[in-house]
């Protein structure tokens, strides 16, 4: 059997989100150092605190109505500057969650409108270096600004971009960093 060495695999308890379809679970250390489970599923985003013996129940985060059984919406997870951003396929938002000493659990969750690209039309979420980028069903790519992760406008003092990819065969998939750039 499998062990793990953070000691949350019998914390998970993922009977307990039935109904709710997770896609991921991940672990998320806060900047106080506690570890809170956070997982991403049909119906939105749950967290649990691992440490709270007293609380094993999962809160609900973000509220999504969950797909027509036909469909499916892939959620998409990166982590950029200790904050962790979370997006499901055609939503018209993301979600941003960081420490956040005030809350319950110790983390926020925020959504996040990005402007200049239409987010319901978006198809995933990646990251370029310390940027985000979304894609669409037409093969474009747009990029954030390092400094305001939610600024897609082209600009070349931000650095932020759109390009659309015409010699692509098929559809986008993922994007995923090498170096300062990133493979498509």
């Amino acid at each position: 059997g499998y062990k793990s060495f953070f000691g949350t695999n019998s914390s998970i308890d993922a009977d307990t989100l039935v109904p709710n379809k997770p896609d991921h679970v991940i672990l998320f250390q806060t900047l106080t150092f506690k570890n809170i489970l956070i997982a991403l599923c049909d119906t939105g985003i749950w967290a649990k605190d691992t440490t709270d013996a007293d609380n094993p129940e999962w809160t609900q985060l973000k509220v999504y109505t969950a797909p027509a059984d036909d469909e499916f919406y892939e959620w998409y997870h990166e982590v950029i500057k200790n904050k962790l951003y979370c997006f499901r396929a055609n939503a018209g938002e993301y979600q941003l969650i960081e420490t956040d000493a005030l809350e319950t659990l110790g983390i926020s969750c925020t959504d996040v409108v990005p402007t200049f690209i239409t987010p319901t039309a978006q198809l995933g979420m990646g990251k370029i270096g310390a940027r985000l980028c979304f894609w669409d069903a037409e093969n474009a790519i747009a990029w954030s600004s390092p400094d305001d992760l939610s600024e897609f406008t082209p600009d070349v003092l931000t650095g932020a971009n759109v390009t659309t990819f015409f010699s692509i065969l098929g559809r986008i998939s993922g994007i995923h960093s090498h170096g300062k750039h990133a493979v498509v």
